[in-house]
């Protein structure tokens, strides 16, 4: 899950200037965060339904409202399992898995490559 949060941070030229881009990372005005990822059967962790969009940026702000004592939804195995899957998938595959540039991205309606995230190849997680 830091992966992904690294990557929006990493990705957003007002956060990080251009510094990731030397390391493969995709830096745009809104980075990744306004991407909109598709939770398929697995909505729960993210308080939404089964196949809904969300963005990055909330799907990391509910499993971090939902982290107790650093542990991301504490006390619930499944639905962190469940979270770490969709997370993985995201951050594998981005817009090969049902990820398009949000609504207030100057990209919208276009899929996209939100950059290599940490997992490719970097010890993501």
């Amino acid at each position: 899950m830091l992966d992904l949060a690294l990557a929006a941070h990493a990705t957003r030229e007002l956060l990080g200037g251009d510094a990731a881009a030397p390391f493969g990372f995709r830096v745009t005005p809104l980075g990744v965060s306004p991407c909109l990822c598709n939770v398929g059967p697995l909505g729960a962790p993210f308080q939404a339904a089964n196949g809904s969009s969300l963005t990055v940026l909330h799907i990391l702000n509910v499993v971090n409202a939902q982290t107790v004592g650093g542990v991301p939804l504490a006390g619930n195995d499944a639905l962190r399992q469940q979270a770490h899957d969709v997370l993985d998938l995201v951050n594998r595959f981005g817009e090969r898995w049902h990820c398009r540039a949000g609504p207030t991205s100057s990209e919208a309606d276009k899929d996209i490559t939100p950059s290599p995230l940490v997992g490719e190849g970097r010890g993501g997680g």
